[in-house]
């Protein structure tokens, strides 16, 4: 048993030395252990108990290293393999030497790993600082309202640990806090007057270009000339304000023309998202062709930027998706123009293996005459049109409210124990109607999935039966 410890011991410190469960980035930092010229005795005696030698070559291994941070791993192993170590292997003179250069190797360790994580300190710090700055506008766009977040940097700074401040780009940053901090102490003395004209001229010099200019930026040109229009007539004199007002201006005039681009392109979407869903076309409707063919011309009018505009695309392919559609209906189902009669056989209660069978007069099932009828693959049926039987409460009941509807489309062979389980589960469920020893009717009907057309109801041909269960 000891044996087979100290065999998981040894493979678990080569594992452990082959990984690496702490890095850094950002330190270099290492150390030599005290004493590691002296190294470990390797002239181990004989009769040295297994455990210990295990645990005494485990640090061999590097103890004599350059300790690093990734050494993590080999001393954590090292402690593993001592403390599963028997008193009496402990108190061995060379294992407690091994134990002592071990703790050495430990202090050691935690001292490059405090150094480590002050320099993560000092980056994250640092860096956090830089990022805050480099968000602000340039200093000659700065205005009063920036006042808050000029505060918020100096206090960050101030609370930065020493270490962070002597690097280069926390440095760098610093210099741009400081342009920030004399530019804001020169607005502030600025007179009212003075203030409104450059706040005027610095929002007008953020605004984009006559060709960068969006769409979606026409309320903050819109917003900007109601800004000029309420100052004051002497400010509108000054020459960086008359300057700002000739960019508005082009701007402007740039909004008039992208109001068109935005009616124009609006109003195709509109028309193309009225068209009836994929469920609602009609073969050959002339209206709905009318109206596709309405949005397919009125596509053909968009200019490009016109065509660019967001949503303009997506309701283009909803358009062709529309018009393929339509093209590709065939002629619908006209279900009530068949005359065939549908019987019901009688059943068989003379035995517990009751059964009723749907048959067709003519002795060819419902679906052999739909498919033969309009030429269809027997697969594609459900695509029209579904037959079903439908089990009735008793006589008299409501024909629009069937008690259950078995979908016989593919199968028309049902057992009694068919509608005996389906009537237990009613049961179950608290359906009062669901009555053992009770008539119920059956009939037949087949429904169209098109909606030119009502389904085709066979109530003349029914048949009743008393179930037991």
């Amino acid at each position: 048993m000891k044996k087979k410890m100290i065999l998981m011991l040894t493979s678990l410190l080569f594992l452990s030395g082959c990984g690496d469960n702490t890095s850094s980035d950002s330190l270099s930092n290492s150390v030599t252990m005290p004493n590691s010229n002296e190294g470990l005795s390797t002239n181990l005696e004989n009769n040295l108990p297994l455990e210990a030698k295990v645990f005494i070559e485990s640090l061999e291994a590097w103890i004599n290293e350059e300790l690093t941070l990734e050494h993590k791993s080999l001393i954590d192993s090292a402690y593993f393999i001592y403390d599963s170590l028997s008193e009496d292997s402990k108190n061995l003179p060379q294992v407690k030497e091994a134990k002592e250069k071990l703790d050495q190797a430990k202090e050691a360790f935690l001292e490059i790993y405090q150094e480590y994580l002050t320099q993560k300190e000092i980056e994250t710090t640092g860096y956090a600082f830089v990022d805050a700055v480099n968000k602000i506008k340039d200093v000659e766009f700065l205005l009063k309202t920036d006042k808050d977040l000029i505060v918020q940097l100096n206090l960050m700074y101030d609370s930065l640990p020493s270490g962070a401040k002597t690097l280069s780009v926390v440095i760098s940053s610093k210099e741009k806090l400081d342009s920030f901090n004399l530019k804001m102490n020169q607005l502030e003395a600025m007179n009212e007057s003075e203030y409104a004209a450059y706040e005027f001229s610095t929002k007008v010099s953020l605004l984009p270009t006559k060709e960068e200019l969006t769409i979606g930026q026409i309320d903050l040109i819109t917003e900007m000339v109601e800004i000029y229009n309420e100052l004051p007539d002497d400010i509108k004199e000054k020459s960086e304000v008359k300057l700002a007002k000739e960019k508005l201006d082009t701007l402007t005039q740039r909004v008039e023309e992208l109001k068109v681009i935005r009616n124009h392109a609006e109003s195709f979407i509109d028309d193309v998202y009225r068209l009836p869903t994929f469920d609602k076309l009609k073969w050959k409707d002339a209206g709905q062709d009318s109206q596709i063919k309405a949005c397919e011309d009125k596509y053909l009018t968009l200019t490009e930027e016109e065509k660019a505009y967001p949503g303009v695309s997506n309701a283009y392919r909803e358009l062709q998706s529309t018009r393929e559609a339509f093209d590709n209906l065939k002629e619908p189902f006209d279900i009530s123009k068949f005359g065939f009669s549908i019987s019901l056989g009688a059943f068989n209660n003379s035995t517990n293996n009751y059964n009723l069978q749907v048959v067709f007069s003519s002795g060819t099932d419902p679906l052999s005459v739909l498919t033969n009828y309009y030429n269809l693959p027997k697969e594609n049926i459900r695509d029209y049109a579904i037959v079903y039987l439908n089990m009735y409460y008793e006589a008299g009941a409501i024909k629009s409210d069937p008690l259950y509807r078995f979908d016989i489309t593919e199968s028309y062979n049902l057992t009694i124990n068919d509608f005996v389980n389906k009537l237990r589960e009613l049961k179950n469920q608290g359906n009062e109607k669901a009555v053992s020893g009770k008539g119920y009717n059956f009939t037949i009907n087949i429904e169209s999935k098109c909606d030119l057309y009502a389904s085709s109801e066979y109530s003349n041909f029914s048949v009743g039966a008393v179930i037991n269960f």
